[in-house]
């Protein structure tokens, strides 16, 4: 869906469906494409009760308003599972990310994770997500969050993720809350659980459940943030 040269689509469903592919250089499964300065243009979307797999990106939203993505499942996500850059009002809910070692050959790698960029009232809540991360061990991780603002993670469980769990990078006034990311002990990848930088004024990391890195549980290198009854897991 392109309306980078104007016009709109809005008020759709993308629901029931098989979405795999052959990697392609700079493919997607599902790409939106919006103006960048005017994000209204696409919004309204369902994208509810899919198999999406087997491309560089599986969901790209850029430029974008109102979209909700739940109860799908996703695997082999090249470079990212979800890339969304300037995306506002989205709800990322029920979702499963997998690494069945079934589907994973050593090469090419698949990375998968979810990259968010200058985002406005996002929720992301309630998804596995295993076996993922881009990035490096500086920035990257199953969640990367960067120049956004009012988002949520909530109950996430994030399990052997590549680099740090969740990172947050100079975002305010969100909250992570009550996830759980572990990892085994033949996976050996993870830095950090948690890793927060920049100004994240007004941001709580509350209530969560979190195995020791080879750096660490929680780092915060962030100003503005208030650490909370988080706890660390065998």
């Amino acid at each position: 869906v392109d309306c980078t040269q104007g016009g709109s689509v809005r008020e759709g469903t993308i629901s029931g469906n098989t979405i795999q592919a052959i990697p392609s250089p700079g493919g997607a499964n599902i790409r939106f494409l919006g103006l960048n300065s005017n994000p209204d243009k696409i919004g309204l979307w369902s994208i509810t009760g899919n198999h999406i797999s087997n491309q560089e990106i599986n969901i790209h939203l850029e430029n974008t308003r109102g979209i909700s993505i739940t109860g799908n499942t996703f695997i082999r996500g090249y470079k990212h599972h979800l890339l969304i850059n300037n995306g506002r009002n989205l709800v990322i809910n029920g979702n499963v990310f997998d690494h069945n070692e079934d589907y994973f050959p050593s090469q090419p790698p698949a990375y998968g994770g979810i990259l968010l960029s200058q985002g406005e009232n996002v929720i992301l809540s309630d998804n596995i997500i295993d076996g993922s991360g881009n990035g490096t061990s500086d920035e990257g991780g199953a969640i990367l969050v960067k120049d956004s603002r009012k988002i949520s993670i909530s109950a996430c469980h994030i399990k052997n993720p590549n680099f740090n769990g969740i990172q947050i990078e100079s975002s305010t006034n969100s909250q992570i809350m009550n996830c759980i990311i572990s990892e085994s002990a033949k996976n050996n990848g993870m830095q950090r659980g948690i890793t927060l930088r920049g100004e994240c004024s007004g941001t709580l990391v509350k209530d969560n459940s979190i195995t020791r890195g080879k750096l660490g549980g929680i780092s915060n290198y962030a100003r503005g943030v208030v650490l909370k009854e988080n706890i660390s897991i065998d």
